[in-house]
């Protein structure tokens, strides 16, 4: 188990993730509690017991230049084709998932070593841009 993870009025979350049971993890290096579901992972800002926020000003920002880089990308791309023509072939694609607004997703681990990068194929085609910090 990971030290120090922030706590809120009621503990819920912390109770949740300190009992081993699986269901919460917490990442040290990005300072934040996650659930795992399929495959995907989403964060925990807020406690759902007391709404207290789990968000701590600890963790780590994206330097600037990584930034602008990605930034310049989600200008350039517009379309799944235009991903597979400027990334390359992704390192996890993953299915439509016909009950959401989300087409294939495409999940980059290799090109810039501090992040990982998400592009999701909207329905109507459009590209949604999400990374994490590794």
């Amino acid at each position: 188990m990971d030290s120090c993870p922030p706590t809120c009025r009621c503990g819920k979350v912390y109770e949740i993730y300190s009992s081993n049971s699986g269901l919460i993890d917490y990442d040290e290096r990005l300072k934040m509690y996650t659930i795992k579901s399929g495959n995907s992972l989403y964060t925990i800002l807020y406690c759902f017991g007391c709404g207290e926020s789990l968000f701590t000003k600890e963790r780590i920002e994206l330097d600037d230049a990584i930034q602008q880089e990605v930034n310049a990308l989600s200008k350039k791309i517009k379309c799944m084709d235009d991903v597979i023509s400027i990334l390359g072939q992704a390192d996890f694609v993953g299915d439509a998932n016909p009950d959401t607004n989300i087409g294939r997703t495409f999940i980059y681990n290799n090109i810039w070593p501090e992040i990982t990068l998400n592009l999701m194929e909207r329905k109507d085609g459009s590209i949604q841009f999400t990374y994490s910090i590794n």
